[in-house]
């Protein structure tokens, strides 16, 4: 969600704009979305989060980090090649960043008390 206010809406040209968070179920598996309607980027550039460390400013205007492409690594190393993030971008028209995880009695509030 960070991202979708510092880099989507906060770069617009209107400055202004809205973000949508959801989270749904899909079989074994637990789905975030993220959408902005902020200035997005082409789709090799999107392509290229995941694919490539990106060094970033940090919000505070400190320091490097490695962001989307680092958890999606993270994510994939855990629970494999089908989970992870996904964009889908285009300019001036906003972003939209699915999150597939690995639905799992612990993560889902089940399991021993």
């Amino acid at each position: 969600m960070e991202n979708a206010l510092l880099h989507g809406i906060r770069k617009s040209k209107r400055r202004s704009g809205s973000i949508r968070i959801e989270a749904a179920r899909d079989g074994e598996d637990i789905v975030l979305t993220v959408s902005d309607d902020g200035s997005g980027m082409e789709a090799e550039q999107a392509a290229r989060l995941l694919k490539e460390p990106q060094p970033q400013t940090r919000s505070d205007g400190t320091g490097s980090s490695y962001g989307l492409y680092n958890v999606n690594e993270r994510i994939r190393l855990f629970a494999g090649e089908d989970y992870g993030l996904s964009i889908v971008s285009a300019p001036d028209e906003g972003t939209t960043v699915q999150i597939r995880l690995k639905a799992t009695e612990a993560a889902l509030g089940g399991g021993k008390e």
